[in-house]
């Protein structure tokens, strides 16, 4: 059912493609997330930079977010936008992965060459483990083969 209301800035959906189920899915991950946070509707909108007002129209199914402003709701409750839209929550996501994904946005806001230093860093790391664990594994077929 269309509504022929003008949509503002924060109602307009993000894409004209996306299906009820989306929108259903969307504000309850909303309400899930917010209040597994602890969070009131305020604080959220506090955080997101967004009216109360707005929030609870979301929460009850009555709008949804453009993309700039679920950016905002997806860094204000420090989740991925996949997570606040999709019924499985995007890609499988455990806590460390939520928290990396947010601190890899974080990182893609930086200047170039803080990024590059980044990036060095962990390529470093991660050629160290995987070093580590082709010795590790090395030296099991060692001790198996007696060698």
């Amino acid at each position: 059912m269309q509504d022929n209301q003008p949509k503002s800035a924060e109602t307009r959906w993000y894409s004209d493609t996306t299906g009820a189920s989306t929108h259903m899915a969307f504000k309850d991950n909303l309400v899930r997330i917010r209040k597994a946070k602890g969070w009131t509707q305020q604080h959220l909108a506090d955080q997101a930079g967004v009216t109360v007002g707005i929030i609870r129209r979301y929460e009850a199914g009555g709008a949804t977010p453009n993309l700039p402003i679920l950016r905002k709701l997806a860094e204000a409750l420090e989740v991925s936008t996949d997570e606040l839209v999709f019924d499985d929550g995007g890609l499988p996501t455990k806590q460390l992965d939520r928290r990396l994904a947010a601190r890899f946005q974080a990182v893609a806001r930086l200047p170039e060459n803080e990024r590059e230093a980044i990036e060095l860093v962990l390529d470093a790391i991660i050629a160290n483990h995987e070093l580590r664990h082709l010795m590790q594994q090395q030296t099991e077929r060692q001790a198996r083969t007696g060698r």
